[in-house]
């Protein structure tokens, strides 16, 4: 019915697969069970999913023009990861609130610019290590204690790792390109490696043990 409702056409007329093609956005209805029918919106670019059930991520293989991917709020197989990696040309993706608390299979998602992953329960971050196009990273409200694996993402220009459980952010030292930092609420006790972000314009190291 909501792709229906795109193309502007009634319950009772047959919809073909090219008055599909036009279609480049699309949020997906609340209550959704089945997804299949994304394989006939090929033309995706962005796609919203927010507070549902997905059974499998497969059903977004087919979307190899998509580029922006919402999934907040949604629960899907973790092993699903991976195929959000075939994805050629997905660049933002926000798994915010998706109760995840390992990132394994991620890691071949290369191509990402913007990964917004707040409100999870992760801890480790190595399949974030390759990363090294993302340029806005979110990482607020989960349980990470070491930043280390981000020290090779030099590109990073927005970082938000607030309300975690650090100890120092001196592993950022490399990421001279950030020019906003959030690292409140965490257990802090020294700002070594900030000095060496000199394009910083934002910093907010509050509710720490400084």
């Amino acid at each position: 019915a909501a792709i229906r409702e795109l193309i502007h056409t009634s319950a009772t007329t047959t919809v073909y697969t090219d008055a599909l093609w036009d279609i480049t956005e699309f949020t997906v209805p609340e209550g959704t069970k089945d997804f299949s029918d994304l394989a006939y919106l090929p033309n995706l670019t962005s796609l919203t999913i927010n507070n549902l059930e997905i059974p499998s991520l497969e059903c977004l293989t087919p979307l190899s023009k998509l580029v922006v991917l919402d999934l907040t709020g949604c629960s899907f197989p973790v092993d699903d990861l991976k195929i959000l990696g075939t994805l050629p040309s997905l660049s933002s993706l926000t798994m915010a609130e998706c109760s995840l608390s390992t990132l394994a299979g991620l890691e071949s998602a290369k191509n990402l610019t913007l990964l917004d992953l707040r409100g999870n329960t992760l801890k480790k971050l190595d399949p974030l290590s390759g990363m090294t196009s993302l340029a806005e990273l979110n990482l607020q409200n989960n349980a990470v204690t070491d930043l280390t694996v981000l020290s090779g993402l030099t590109n990073l220009v927005k970082l938000n790792v607030g309300f975690n459980a650090l100890t120092s952010l001196s592993p950022l030292r490399s990421c001279t390109r950030l020019t906003w930092l959030n690292a409140d609420n965490n257990q802090i006790t020294v700002l070594d490696g900030v000095e060496a972000l000199t394009g910083l314009t934002t910093l907010n190291v509050s509710y720490n043990k400084l």
